[in-house]
């Protein structure tokens, strides 16, 4: 066997949820809680867990909501929204594939540091089961991450 490079993830506050790397689907209707479950386990399991929070919905912008999960991005994340956009009204396929690229690039660069932690991204797709471009392309980006979403 080749040696290869241990990375250790950071680990959740509740042992009872999975460590990274992970894909989860909140499926509702409105109201049912989906987004209070998302940001009860970002703001409250997962903190301190992703180095950038990417967030694609048609409110992520106007939605109070969202503040909080947005001050926590831009205070402890240290994100300014002006000079990087995580939070996005609209899909975005080339932003998209910008972050995933940049996304390898960091990992990548971490691994030839020989890092002991890869930063970690978290991308949240709100509201986009009825976006066709989003959706009903069998080579979305959005199905590249579920797929391949370790290699990120």
């Amino acid at each position: 066997m080749h040696p290869h490079p241990t990375f250790k993830n950071r680990k959740v506050k509740l042992g009872a949820l999975p460590d990274l790397h992970l894909r989860w689907a909140f499926v509702g209707t409105s109201g049912s809680g989906k987004g209070v479950t998302t940001l009860d386990l970002l703001l409250r399991h997962y903190r301190g867990v992703f180095d950038r929070i990417h967030l694609y919905s048609k409110s992520s912008t106007i939605d109070e909501n969202w503040d909080p999960l947005r001050q926590y991005v831009e205070k402890e994340l240290g994100v300014n929204q002006q000079e990087e956009q995580t939070f996005l009204d609209e899909f975005d396929a080339a932003a998209l594939q910008e972050q995933m690229d940049l996304q390898t690039q960091v990992a990548e660069e971490a691994k030839r540091a020989k890092l002991k932690q890869i930063p970690q991204v978290l991308w949240i797709f709100d509201d986009v089961v009825d976006d066709e471009s989003v959706m009903h392309n069998n080579v979305s980006l959005i199905a590249k991450l579920a797929i391949r979403s370790k290699h990120f």
